[in-house]
């Protein structure tokens, strides 16, 4: 009975964790989106900026910084 219900909570923590790797997907395609259109609505020198403006993250490498 026990095992059953690990097995149980296991198959629900799966499932879990699954649907949080969809979300998170679906998300980052529509933040995507979502720059897409702010870089083809704004313009260009403020594209420029953007595009320019990084952050030394905390192992001292540098990324471009998301617009979102």
């Amino acid at each position: 009975m026990i095992d059953n219900m690990i097995m149980m909570l296991e198959k629900y923590a799966t499932h879990l964790e699954d649907l949080v790797a969809e979300r998170t997907c679906e998300l980052e395609a529509e933040k995507a989106k979502t720059e897409n259109l702010l870089y083809r609505m704004l313009p260009q020198y403020v594209n420029c900026l953007l595009d320019c403006f990084v952050e030394c993250n905390t192992d001292n490498t540098i990324s471009r910084r998301s617009v979102l």
